[in-house]
Protein backbone atom coordinates (compact mmCIF):
# COMPACT_ATOMS: atom_id res chain seq x y z
CA UNK A 1 0.00 0.00 0.00
CA UNK A 2 2.46 2.45 1.07
CA UNK A 3 4.79 1.88 -1.80
CA UNK A 4 1.43 2.08 -4.25
CA UNK A 5 0.93 5.28 -2.90
CA UNK A 6 4.96 6.37 -3.43
CA UNK A 7 4.63 5.38 -6.91
CA UNK A 8 0.99 7.31 -7.66
CA UNK A 9 2.84 10.43 -6.41
CA UNK A 10 5.32 10.02 -8.05
CA UNK A 11 4.13 9.71 -11.45
CA UNK A 12 1.90 12.81 -10.35
CA UNK A 13 5.27 15.19 -10.14
CA UNK A 14 6.53 13.85 -12.79
CA UNK A 15 3.10 13.98 -14.98
CA UNK A 16 2.79 17.86 -13.62
CA UNK A 17 6.27 18.88 -14.82
CA UNK A 18 6.06 17.09 -18.12
CA UNK A 19 2.78 19.38 -18.40
CA UNK A 20 3.78 22.62 -17.23
CA UNK A 21 6.79 22.23 -19.80
CA UNK A 22 4.23 21.51 -22.50
CA UNK A 23 2.00 24.84 -21.26
CA UNK A 24 5.51 27.25 -21.11
CA UNK A 25 4.39 30.87 -20.71
CA UNK A 26 0.98 30.15 -18.77
CA UNK A 27 2.98 29.99 -15.15
CA UNK A 28 5.13 33.06 -14.58
CA UNK A 29 8.59 32.13 -13.60
CA UNK A 30 8.46 31.12 -10.02
CA UNK A 31 4.90 29.91 -8.85
CA UNK A 32 3.10 31.76 -5.89
CA UNK A 33 1.71 29.19 -3.51
CA UNK A 34 0.47 31.54 -1.15
CA UNK A 35 -3.31 32.07 -0.77
CA UNK A 36 -6.82 30.34 -0.05
CA UNK A 37 -7.65 27.94 -2.36
CA UNK A 38 -10.71 25.12 -2.76
CA UNK A 39 -11.37 22.16 -4.46
CA UNK A 40 -12.52 18.74 -4.88
CA UNK A 41 -10.96 15.00 -4.41
CA UNK A 42 -11.94 11.05 -5.56
CA UNK A 43 -10.57 7.89 -4.71
CA UNK A 44 -10.08 4.91 -3.01
CA UNK A 45 -9.84 3.93 0.54
CA UNK A 46 -9.08 0.49 2.79
CA UNK A 47 -9.87 0.47 6.35
CA UNK A 48 -9.36 -2.44 9.15
CA UNK A 49 -12.12 -2.40 11.25
CA UNK A 50 -11.32 -5.04 14.81
CA UNK A 51 -13.38 -5.61 17.45
CA UNK A 52 -14.59 -8.43 19.64
CA UNK A 53 -17.92 -9.37 19.71
CA UNK A 54 -19.83 -10.98 22.84
CA UNK A 55 -22.57 -12.67 20.68
CA UNK A 56 -20.42 -15.53 19.42
CA UNK A 57 -17.07 -14.69 21.92
CA UNK A 58 -14.59 -13.99 19.21
CA UNK A 59 -12.55 -11.19 17.45
CA UNK A 60 -14.09 -9.52 14.21
CA UNK A 61 -11.87 -8.60 11.82
CA UNK A 62 -13.28 -6.71 9.08
CA UNK A 63 -11.87 -5.17 5.88
CA UNK A 64 -14.20 -2.27 4.41
CA UNK A 65 -13.48 -0.81 0.93
CA UNK A 66 -14.60 1.30 -1.57
CA UNK A 67 -15.22 4.96 -3.25
CA UNK A 68 -14.46 8.71 -1.48
CA UNK A 69 -15.09 11.79 -2.58
CA UNK A 70 -15.77 15.18 -1.25
CA UNK A 71 -14.08 18.85 -0.98
CA UNK A 72 -11.04 20.43 0.70
CA UNK A 73 -10.79 23.87 1.71
CA UNK A 74 -7.40 25.78 3.16
CA UNK A 75 -5.07 28.37 2.86
CA UNK A 76 -1.27 28.47 1.95
CA UNK A 77 1.32 30.78 3.57
CA UNK A 78 4.71 31.02 2.08
CA UNK A 79 8.17 31.82 2.68
CA UNK A 80 10.78 31.52 0.39
CA UNK A 81 9.81 27.62 -0.57
CA UNK A 82 8.66 26.55 2.28
CA UNK A 83 4.50 26.27 1.88
CA UNK A 84 2.14 26.01 5.53
CA UNK A 85 -1.07 26.38 6.33
CA UNK A 86 -4.47 24.92 7.52
CA UNK A 87 -6.89 22.79 5.43
CA UNK A 88 -10.28 21.01 6.21
CA UNK A 89 -11.69 18.18 4.26
CA UNK A 90 -15.03 16.18 3.94
CA UNK A 91 -15.77 12.97 2.20
CA UNK A 92 -18.09 11.05 1.66
CA UNK A 93 -17.84 7.20 2.31
CA UNK A 94 -19.12 4.15 0.45
CA UNK A 95 -16.83 1.72 1.96
CA UNK A 96 -18.87 -1.67 2.27
CA UNK A 97 -17.46 -5.59 1.74
CA UNK A 98 -13.90 -7.55 4.22
CA UNK A 99 -17.14 -9.20 6.40
CA UNK A 100 -15.38 -11.48 8.95
CA UNK A 101 -17.88 -15.35 9.11
CA UNK A 102 -17.92 -16.30 12.62
CA UNK A 103 -14.82 -19.34 13.60
CA UNK A 104 -17.50 -20.40 16.06
CA UNK A 105 -21.40 -20.33 13.88
CA UNK A 106 -20.82 -19.60 10.29
CA UNK A 107 -24.08 -19.04 9.87
CA UNK A 108 -23.00 -15.51 11.51
CA UNK A 109 -21.18 -12.81 9.17
CA UNK A 110 -19.61 -9.39 10.94
CA UNK A 111 -18.99 -6.28 9.01
CA UNK A 112 -18.33 -2.73 9.03
CA UNK A 113 -19.14 0.41 6.96
CA UNK A 114 -17.23 3.86 6.84
CA UNK A 115 -19.86 6.30 6.09
CA UNK A 116 -18.15 9.51 5.89
CA UNK A 117 -15.00 11.11 7.76
CA UNK A 118 -13.73 14.53 7.83
CA UNK A 119 -10.09 15.94 9.00
CA UNK A 120 -9.31 19.59 10.12
CA UNK A 121 -5.24 19.88 9.90
CA UNK A 122 -2.68 21.69 8.49
CA UNK A 123 0.15 21.23 5.66
CA UNK A 124 3.53 21.63 5.58
CA UNK A 125 5.64 21.07 2.21
CA UNK A 126 8.31 22.16 -0.15
CA UNK A 127 7.95 23.99 -3.49
CA UNK A 128 10.15 23.57 -6.58
CA UNK A 129 8.03 26.29 -8.68
CA UNK A 130 4.86 24.83 -9.46
CA UNK A 131 5.37 21.59 -7.59
CA UNK A 132 5.08 21.44 -3.92
CA UNK A 133 5.25 18.20 -1.62
CA UNK A 134 3.88 18.19 1.46
CA UNK A 135 2.97 16.29 4.45
CA UNK A 136 -0.44 16.53 6.75
CA UNK A 137 -1.63 16.08 10.29
CA UNK A 138 -4.91 16.82 11.61
CA UNK A 139 -7.85 15.50 13.58
CA UNK A 140 -9.95 13.51 12.19
CA UNK A 141 -13.74 12.07 12.66
CA UNK A 142 -15.63 9.09 10.90
CA UNK A 143 -18.96 7.82 11.47
CA UNK A 144 -18.60 4.22 10.98
CA UNK A 145 -21.42 1.43 11.51
CA UNK A 146 -20.53 -2.29 12.57
CA UNK A 147 -23.23 -5.21 12.26
CA UNK A 148 -23.64 -8.79 12.25
CA UNK A 149 -26.37 -10.95 10.65
CA UNK A 150 -27.27 -14.57 11.94
CA UNK A 151 -28.61 -16.07 8.61
CA UNK A 152 -32.56 -15.81 8.67
CA UNK A 153 -32.79 -15.81 12.33
CA UNK A 154 -31.56 -12.00 13.69
CA UNK A 155 -29.25 -9.10 13.27
CA UNK A 156 -27.55 -5.98 14.62
CA UNK A 157 -26.42 -2.78 13.60
CA UNK A 158 -25.00 0.74 15.31
CA UNK A 159 -23.55 3.78 14.24
CA UNK A 160 -21.07 5.72 15.83
CA UNK A 161 -18.22 9.05 15.62
CA UNK A 162 -14.91 7.83 15.94
CA UNK A 163 -11.75 10.38 16.56
CA UNK A 164 -7.97 10.14 15.92
CA UNK A 165 -5.03 11.21 14.32
CA UNK A 166 -4.56 11.33 10.44
CA UNK A 167 -1.17 11.53 8.99
CA UNK A 168 -0.40 11.52 5.52
CA UNK A 169 1.78 13.43 2.13
CA UNK A 170 0.91 14.33 -1.18
CA UNK A 171 2.36 16.02 -4.06
CA UNK A 172 0.21 19.05 -6.16
CA UNK A 173 1.03 20.82 -9.14
CA UNK A 174 0.10 24.17 -10.40
CA UNK A 175 -1.14 24.01 -14.35
CA UNK A 176 -1.83 27.52 -14.20
CA UNK A 177 -1.95 30.32 -11.88
CA UNK A 178 -5.08 29.14 -10.55
CA UNK A 179 -5.65 25.63 -10.94
CA UNK A 180 -3.79 22.62 -9.34
CA UNK A 181 -4.24 19.37 -9.66
CA UNK A 182 -2.74 16.45 -7.39
CA UNK A 183 -2.26 13.54 -5.11
CA UNK A 184 -2.63 12.39 -1.48
CA UNK A 185 -2.42 9.81 0.84
CA UNK A 186 -3.73 9.50 3.84
CA UNK A 187 -3.49 7.35 7.01
CA UNK A 188 -5.93 7.48 10.18
CA UNK A 189 -5.87 5.84 13.42
CA UNK A 190 -9.20 6.75 15.01
CA UNK A 191 -8.89 4.75 18.30
CA UNK A 192 -11.12 2.57 20.37
CA UNK A 193 -14.86 2.45 21.68
CA UNK A 194 -16.78 -0.25 23.01
CA UNK A 195 -20.60 0.13 21.58
CA UNK A 196 -23.92 -1.70 23.42
CA UNK A 197 -27.33 -2.89 21.99
CA UNK A 198 -29.61 -5.49 21.31
CA UNK A 199 -30.61 -7.48 18.13
CA UNK A 200 -33.38 -6.56 16.38
CA UNK A 201 -35.18 -9.44 16.56
CA UNK A 202 -34.18 -11.38 19.57
CA UNK A 203 -33.28 -8.41 21.86
CA UNK A 204 -30.14 -10.41 22.82
CA UNK A 205 -27.56 -8.33 24.45
CA UNK A 206 -24.32 -7.50 22.51
CA UNK A 207 -21.45 -5.76 23.37
CA UNK A 208 -18.80 -5.11 20.38
CA UNK A 209 -15.39 -3.95 22.64
CA UNK A 210 -12.07 -2.62 21.37
CA UNK A 211 -13.84 -1.48 17.76
CA UNK A 212 -10.64 0.15 16.45
CA UNK A 213 -11.34 1.74 12.65
CA UNK A 214 -7.68 2.60 10.86
CA UNK A 215 -8.32 4.14 7.64
CA UNK A 216 -5.73 4.35 4.16
CA UNK A 217 -6.89 6.91 1.38
CA UNK A 218 -5.64 7.99 -1.61
CA UNK A 219 -7.64 10.78 -3.73
CA UNK A 220 -6.88 12.62 -6.55
CA UNK A 221 -7.60 16.57 -5.97
CA UNK A 222 -8.30 19.73 -7.66
CA UNK A 223 -7.92 23.13 -6.44
CA UNK A 224 -9.08 26.58 -7.83
CA UNK A 225 -6.67 28.90 -6.16
CA UNK A 226 -7.52 32.61 -5.29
Amino acid sequence: MKRLSLALMTTAACMCMSLTSQAAGTMPPMFDWSGPYVGLNAGNAWARVDYGITLTGEKAKTNPEGFVGGGQVGYNFQMNQWVFGPEFSFNYADMIGGKFRSLINPTVAYSSKFRSYAILGGRLGYAVDNVLLYTNVGYALADIKVAGVFTGVDSFSKSKTFGGLAIGAGVDCALTNDMSVGLNFTYADFGSKTLNGLTKTLNLNYTASNVNPRLYAVTARINYHF
